[in-house]
């Protein structure tokens, strides 16, 4: 155990921050606003038809294997564009490995 990283915090946790400062974490964060839009009933009805459009991680089937995606990603990265945000075609199922692969590489 160790003490939270809020700078002044005693309270001991395995890693990084205490619950109390994770929550705070979140609205520092530069792309807060953007965040927030995962978090929409528009959001859960994109994800929802992708997921039943193409439940697989495409990533996964392209090597032969049907692993459930976990992960809604958009393929051309949209950096506060709301119209490649929002745009379906821009949007696919990944597993929550080739998602973090992806996101590593900045894509």
């Amino acid at each position: 155990m160790r003490y939270c990283a809020q700078p002044g915090c005693s309270m001991l946790v395995p890693s990084g921050r205490c619950t109390s400062h994770r929550r705070d974490q979140e609205r520092y964060r530069p792309n807060v606003d953007i965040r927030k839009l995962y978090r929409t009933p528009r959001w859960a009805e994109l994800r929802k038809r992708r997921q039943d459009d193409a439940p697989f991680c495409v990533e996964c089937e392209k090597a032969g294997h049907l692993v459930v995606w976990t992960e809604l990603d958009h393929i051309v990265p949209h950096r506060g564009d709301m119209k490649l945000f929002w745009d379906y075609e821009n949007t696919q199922g990944l597993c929550a490995t080739h998602h973090s692969a992806k996101t590593g590489r900045g894509l």
